[in-house]
Order: structure tokens, then sequence, then C-alpha cells
């Protein structure tokens, strides 16, 4: 027994104690230090999502402030362009030049001293310059018939100012009269330098006077080849700028969606067109013919997208109404409207917008928003 106690009080317990205290005090510790951290990474789990919550409803935002901005710019341009229709259709001057127009237009031909080359001029200036262009353009050529469906005041009309002895489809706007001193190139002459300036300052393609009883395009600031024809029998009667002033002949002012548009080297245009009324007679109509040109500037305006952003506008055909400028040429209306182009802006989101929705969706980390975009009577869509 003596030696059992003399062995114990030999033994050292000061570390064993020590041990066994820091263990006991380690192990709360230990275990109080972990549910704090797993507490804080909680709260930063928390606050992150909070965080990127906050960020995508600020970009969400963002986005549906632009689309809604488009909307009302578009919605303006429509506007002043409706504005400005009315007005040239009122003006004392053009229904004058309508008048007198169509007067001297049916007898064009007969006043010329020779017009026996004039359908071999049309024939060449179609078959040459102009279906090179055409198929430079859409990649196909010219798959319509022309010449062989005007008659020999047509012919000597656009033999005249058409042909023009011009090669170059652009420039032909300059020719103030044809080279004959017929009565219709007396009234052009004076006429058409008050046009070609009102279009250019516009920024319109075009504009037409058609006349309401022979249903002629008796006027064009741009000479392409639907002047002088006939929009309901003559060879661009299935044309979208036909069926606008069928439309208007119906209704009254209407405003054409684009669609490729072949007298003008089948490039999109939109028509906007009324009636010309004197003295409460309706004796002819105006069109302006719209390119995408001042689309794609009111959708270009920077709406500090960022490099990777953009904002667009898709048709119900699913072809583009305006570049996509941040994106590979593909995405562009040029690309779009090509006879052999594939249609790669249809989407949900552009689905929805035609469906006339407003929203924002996210798809691998890419935010679009999307909503109607009305063109007078029709929807397209607007995505940024």
């Amino acid at each position: 027994m003596n030696s059992v106690s003399r062995r114990l009080r030999g033994l050292n317990m000061r570390p064993k104690l020590i041990a066994i205290f820091m263990c006991v005090g380690l192990v709360p510790l230990l275990i109080t230090t972990w549910m704090a951290f797993q507490m804080s990474s909680h709260a930063l789990d928390v606050e992150t999502e909070k965080a990127s919550e906050a960020l995508e409803s600020l970009v969400s935002d963002k986005l549906l402030a632009i689309v809604e901005c488009k909307q009302r710019a578009v919605k303006d341009y429509v506007d002043r362009l409706d504005d400005q229709l009315a007005s040239f259709a009122n003006d004392k001057a053009i229904v004058r030049a309508m008048k007198s127009l169509s007067q001297a237009f049916p007898k064009y031909a007969e006043q010329q001293a020779d017009t026996s080359d004039s359908r071999g001029q049309v024939a060449a200036y179609f078959s040459g310059s102009f279906s090179s262009k055409y198929q430079e353009i859409n990649g196909a050529a010219p798959s319509f018939s022309f010449v062989n469906k005007l008659d020999d005041n047509v012919l000597s009309l656009q033999a005249s100012f058409v042909v023009a002895k011009k090669e170059e489809q652009d420039g032909k706007n300059s020719l103030d009269g044809g080279e004959n001193t017929s009565d219709y190139d007396q009234i052009h002459g004076t006429f058409h330098p008050l046009a070609r300036s009102y279009a250019q300052s516009s920024g319109f393609a075009d504009i037409l006077l058609i006349d309401s009883s022979s249903h002629t395009v008796i006027y064009s600031v741009a000479k392409n080849i639907d002047f002088a024809t006939n929009l309901k029998s003559g060879p661009f009667a299935q044309t979208s700028l036909a069926a606008a002033f069928v439309q208007v002949e119906k209704e009254g002012p209407y405003l054409s969606d684009f669609d490729r548009y072949d007298p003008a080297l089948g490039k999109p245009a939109s028509f906007f067109v009324r009636p010309i009324v004197d003295e409460g007679k309706k004796i002819g109509f105006v069109a302006f013919r719209i390119s995408m040109d001042r689309i794609n500037q009111l959708m270009a305006v920077n709406t500090s997208l960022g490099e990777s952003g953009d904002a667009f506008i898709v048709g119900a055909d699913s072809r583009l109404r305006s570049d996509v400028h941040s994106g590979p040429s593909a995405l562009s209306v040029a690309a779009s409207w090509k006879k052999a182009a594939k249609l790669v802006t249809k989407s949900k989101s552009a689905d929805a917008g035609l469906s006339g929705e407003t929203g924002v969706v996210s798809n691998d980390d890419i935010m679009t928003a999307f909503a109607p975009l009305n063109f007078g009577p029709h929807t397209w869509a607007v995505l940024a």
C-alpha cells in the first residue's frame, strides 16, 4: 500500500490536468467558432443573394425603361410622318401639280418625235444595270416580268426618266426634266426640284403621286421602275405600294408594314399613303416611301447598354426592322431580308412582344426585355 502511495506521489499530474482542462475548454470554443462561421457564411450568402437580386432588379428596370423609350421614339416618328403627309397632301402647290401632271401624263408618248427605241432602252436597262444590282443586293436575279407589261406611253416615260442614259441606280432623282419639250417635261421641270428637296430634307426614299382615275404612278422623286406603271393592272400590282393604295381607296390614310419592294432593288420599304382632295373631290394620292434608315437611327441612339447590349426591333415575319448594332453581320436588316436568309431573330422573347406582352427574361446570365411596339396598325416587338 505504501509503495502504491509513493508511486502516485511520484507522478506529475499538472500536464495532464492542463491537457484535460484545455480539451474541456477548446471543444466548446471550436463548436462556437464553427457555429459563428456557419452563421456568418449564411448571412454572407443572404447578403450576396440580396445584392444579386437588387442588381438584377436594377438591370431589369433599366432594360424596361429602354424599350419604353424606343416605343415612344417610334410612336413620335409615326405621328410626325402623319402630320407631314397631311400637310403635303393639303398643300395647294401639290394639288395644282397633281392636276397638271394628271392631264399631261397620258399625252407624253404622242408628243415625242420618236419612241421606236423606248422598249429596247427599258429592256436593256432592266436586264443589265438593274438586274445586276438587284442580284448583288438580294443574292438572286429578279424573278418578275416587267417590260412586256408596259404600253408605249409608259415605255416612253421610263426611257426618258428612268433610263435617261444613266446606268447608275442612284442619281436619277437629280433629273429635273426629260430631254424633250412635252407638257409633262415642262411641269416636271418646275415641280421636281421642290419635291426632291422635300424628300431629301425629310429623309424619304421616294415621294410618289398616283392618279385616282387611272391608278397610275404619274410622278416619282426616285424614278424607280414603278414610275408610270398601273398599280392595279401593271407589273407591280402585287407589291406593298399597290396594297397600300387599295387600302387607302377604301379606308383612308394607311401606313404599310415593311416588305421587300422589287422596284427599289428589292430593298425593304414601307409606304404611307393619303388621298389628295380638291374641292371635296379625290383627285389622286400621295405616297411617302420610307426606308429603314430612319428606324435604324432611332434605335441606334445611345442608351448606355454597354458593349454587349443592344436594342432592336423584330416584325411579325421574324425579320429585323432595325439592325442589331453590336451583333454579327447576319443580324442586320440587309442580311435578314435577303431572299435566302435564315430567320435568326425568332425567339420566345420576340414572340411574347409580338403578342402584346411586356417583361424581362434571363437566360444563361443574359437578360432580355421585350415589349410590343406599334408601327401604325402593325405590331412589332422591341427587345433590349
